[in-house]
């Protein structure tokens, strides 16, 4: 895989910083240095936004008009609402959540590896993939799906699944591009049936929000809703997310209507999930393939939890400590220069783009763009030796010396945004 890779970055950096291609009958302009990509990466001209229509519409219905496959003043309408929900403050009170279920999936792991089963190869994918459902479904719903398992799994695999066929679509060539045949192809057949798995577990999600918190109250509730309330509870076992504390509610009281709502909803979960959960598997991969790093790792976590002023009561994640675990952020950063959840962001220009320089480069509309985020990871005069796990690369002074737009990954707060 990783001489693969290694092929692939050699021949494309051979076709320099930037060129042309096609996919199918689409003209693309590959952006292949991070000097040319931060253009794109941080424009905020609406005409520099949109997503090409053949690698996202596979997704369409999947998700519906979410935040990943909505455009233009919809798109940044619905990103200002939902952006409420990621917060300091929202992520402040996230962290009950995250303790836990953190707390359950450690215990779960403690019973998969008790007594014979110690030293014994297990699969904890799956568990990884339900931690990842439980803990996003309960942010954006206010809803602990703890004792519905089945309900988790079954939005699991039906998100898998999906995932699977949009990539065989795409591969198999145009005939299963065009809707007609799609719809008559046992593959998009199978696509329908679990598209309507998950939309029936959403609803009733939302139907069982709905009889927990009032729909009367929802629908006419003149509070304001308060996304960065701490929660008043002290009891784990007991806990239920703030009536106001999940994007849920957010969204009854903007007003959007119940496609809308279960389009978002779907978005949030899958985007939640698919992405944190491929990453934790990845990480803690790449930090058992590395023991000095994951040796670092454990004597930092448990030199903050043993803490009381990061940790007051025991065994409880605060994110003032969270904040604190600069080893650990810097193995994640790594794993996701590695092995990036998303290698690559396509738009699709409506209003041409102008790359300043020598050459005074300008893309003209109607042309997609893509900017190819996993290849610019493994570029040596970025990051030297870029097939070993170094955690050190993401150091405060080495980072500096690099683009700012190589880290957009992980420095959204920069002003970049993949959806």
């Amino acid at each position: 895989m990783e001489a693969a890779l290694e092929k692939i970055s050699v021949a494309v950096r051979n076709l320099g910083p930037i060129f042309r291609t096609k996919l199918f009958s689409e003209e693309i302009v590959v952006l292949n240095s991070p000097e040319y990509s931060q253009h794109v990466l941080k424009s905020k001209e609406m005409g520099h936004l949109p997503k090409p229509y053949l690698l996202y519409e596979t997704l369409h219905d999947m998700l519906g008009n979410g935040l990943i496959l909505s455009q233009g003043e919809y798109w940044h309408s619905q990103r200002k609402l939902l952006s409420k929900g990621f917060t300091y403050g929202a992520l402040r009170s996230y962290t009950k959540i995250y303790n836990k279920c953190a707390k359950r999936f450690v215990g779960d792991l403690g019973k998969l590896f008790e007594g014979e089963n110690r030293y014994e190869y297990q699969q904890i994918n799956t568990m990884i993939h339900l931690c990842g459902i439980q803990i996003i479904t309960e942010v954006v719903m206010g809803l602990d799906t703890w004792k519905d398992k089945e309900e988790a799994e079954r939005v699991a695999d039906s998100f898998t699944s999906l995932k699977n066929i949009a990539f065989q679509r795409i591969r198999q060539g145009l005939g299963l591009l065009w809707d007609p045949i799609w719809k008559l192809h046992p593959l998009g057949r199978e696509y329908r049936r679990n598209v309507r798995d998950i939309d029936n577990v959403i609803q009733n999600l939302i139907a069982r929000y709905r009889t927990i918190n009032g729909e009367q109250e929802i629908k006419h509730s003149k509070r304001i809703v308060n996304i960065s309330e701490p929660s008043k509870s002290d009891d784990d076992d007991d806990y239920e997310a703030p009536q106001f504390d999940n994007m849920l509610e957010m969204m009854f009281k903007a007003g959007l209507t119940e496609k809308q709502i279960v389009a978002e909803v779907k978005t949030l979960i899958w985007a939640g999930y698919e992405t944190t959960s491929t990453a934790t598997h990845f990480l803690l991969f790449l930090l058992a393939s590395n023991k000095e790093h994951q040796d670092a790792c454990r004597e930092e976590v448990d030199r903050i939890f043993n803490d009381t002023k990061l940790c007051p009561t025991s065994g409880e994640l605060t994110l003032e400590a969270l904040s604190e675990m600069k080893q650990l952020e810097r193995c994640l950063f790594e794993t996701l220069r590695m092995i990036p959840v998303i290698g690559s962001v396509t738009r699709k220009l409506e209003s041409p783009l102008k790359i300043p320089g020598d050459e005074n480069l300008e893309i003209p509309a109607g042309i997609n763009v893509n900017v190819p985020m996993g290849l610019h990871h493994r570029l040596p005069e970025y990051f030297p030796n870029p097939e070993k796990f170094d955690p050190d690369r993401f150091l405060p002074e080495n980072s500096a010396r690099r683009q700012p737009t190589l880290l957009f990954l992980f420095r959204l707060d920069q002003g970049t945004a993949l959806v």
